[in-house]
């Protein structure tokens, strides 16, 4: 064959390797969506076109971030920057756009700075290319950092921006991140059930399966807040269910939604599930151990025994040493509510007050909207009112209840549904007697009538 036809028929073969990679991935098959862009790159590396070659990265870094390697990807997307950068003429500008764009998904949960410099600088291209379908892709990555660091209307409007554009293409799949984006972390849980259901919506008349799979995990967390425990245990395990090829090429993937399961059969009372999840959780991190699954492991299993055996020193020490300077806020402020919380139950009332005083302050370092779990912020208050109680100190304990009630008020204040209210007033974690020690502090003044 003319070495010309040759040309001409791998540049034909690579974008239908490319299209067969987004198929599987679709389909939340990772093993062959990989194969296929591997061999996508692997052409391209015999054409020696930088164009190609870019593109070959790029597709690898979206399907690694995908399948949640961000390393991995993070490698795959700056190779993909550095060749679009080597480029002349107008497909340069169209692959550096695109390498960024992948660059700033795969740094989105590892370096958010620099994933919101790379989604920034991309934007703009894709709206000068007339590609609004990407510049959604784009801002929704730079509205997530941003509300990450706070939670103002700027930053929601940038979200709010990415929604419209996708829309406006009528790219489904780009539309429910968008929605997620805006609404998996909002306070009001009304509004983040509306936003959820949305984005599960927009997942499925796009055919996205593992995005479907994604909303399962949002909806669990959430349900779990309201504490509905068991529906939230069924859709994490339908999420769960949904991944066999991702967690078979990566298991360490498989530790937190694991772990999630063993936190929602533990608060639901269902003590073999739990352990048999904790299991799950404690084989996935074996056959895989990564730095991110250890830090979940040190917060799961004390979690979990403090959950099914009686409250020990033992146990206060293992949450103590699950305590990490890089971790999370949001789970650094449900640690020390549980260390707090145990720290009571043993009578040491002190250091329980100590220790809730860190977990507030914690969760008031939290200016975003970043965080998931299934904890309230108002459970993170109940720990320093109940030690402060214990100790007399009234004046502390009636903030920290005043504190903890207007959380539980502002959480729900648009939900109309009266099951969800009063499940998320007395079935979640700490609820109950929040709500009786606030109502027997201001009893006095809730009797009182106007003169």
């Amino acid at each position: 064959m003319p070495l010309r036809h040759r040309a001409d028929a791998l540049a034909a073969r690579l974008p239908q390797l490319e299209q067969q990679a987004l198929a599987h991935t679709l389909r939340i098959e990772h093993g062959q969506a990989l194969a296929a862009a591997q061999q996508m790159l692997a052409l391209a590396e015999r054409s020696r076109s930088a164009a190609q070659r870019s593109r070959a990265h790029a597709l690898l870094a979206y399907l690694l971030t995908r399948a949640e390697d961000p390393a991995t990807a993070t490698d795959h997307a700056r190779q993909a920057v550095t060749l679009a950068q080597t480029l002349r003429g107008p497909q340069r500008h169209a692959l550096l756009a695109q390498a960024q764009l992948r660059l700033a998904g795969a740094l989105a949960t590892t370096d958010a700075p620099a994933a919101a410099e790379a989604a920034e600088a991309a934007a703009p291209v894709f709206e000068s290319l007339g590609e609004p379908a990407l510049q959604s892709q784009a801002l929704r990555i730079l509205g997530l950092v941003r509300l990450g660091q706070a939670d103002t209307p700027a930053h929601r409007a940038i979200v709010e921006q990415a929604i419209a554009l996708a829309r406006r293409a009528g790219d489904r799949a780009a539309e429910g991140r968008a929605i997620s984006t805006r609404y998996q972390s909002d306070m009001d849980m009304a509004q983040r059930l509306r936003g959820l259901h949305e984005a599960l919506a927009c997942y499925i008349a796009a055919g996205d399966r593992q995005l479907e799979s994604g909303a399962y995990h949002n909806l669990s967390l959430t349900y779990g807040r309201l504490g509905l425990y068991r529906r939230a245990a069924r859709l994490i395990r339908r999420s769960i269910a949904m991944r066999p090829d991702q967690y078979q090429q990566r298991p360490a993937a498989a530790v937190n939604p694991w772990g999630i399961v063993c936190i929602l059969e533990c608060n639901a009372g269902h003590e073999a599930a739990a352990r048999e999840a904790l299991a799950q959780a404690q084989q996935a991190h074996r056959a895989d151990p990564q730095p991110e699954g250890e830090t979940m492991l040190r917060w799961f299993e004390p979690v979990a025994r403090l959950s099914l055996d009686p409250p020990s020193r033992r146990i206060v020490s293992e949450l103590r040493r699950g305590l990490s300077p890089d971790m999370p806020t949001w789970i650094r402020a449900r640690l020390e509510r549980d260390i707090a919380s145990a720290q009571s139950d043993l009578g040491q009332h002190r250091a329980a007050l100590r220790t809730a005083r860190q977990a507030v302050a914690s969760l008031q370092r939290m200016v975003g909207v970043s965080g998931g779990g299934t904890h309230s912020n108002a459970s993170v208050h109940w720990p320093q009112a109940r030690a402060a109680l214990a100790l007399g100190r009234a004046a502390e304990a009636r903030q920290a209840l005043d504190n903890a009630y207007a959380e539980l008020v502002k959480a729900i204040a648009t939900l109309s549904d009266e099951g969800l209210r009063r499940s998320f007033l007395h079935a979640a974690e700490g609820h109950t007697p929040l709500l009786r020690a606030w109502l027997q502090m201001h009893h006095a003044e809730l009797l009182r009538t106007p003169d």
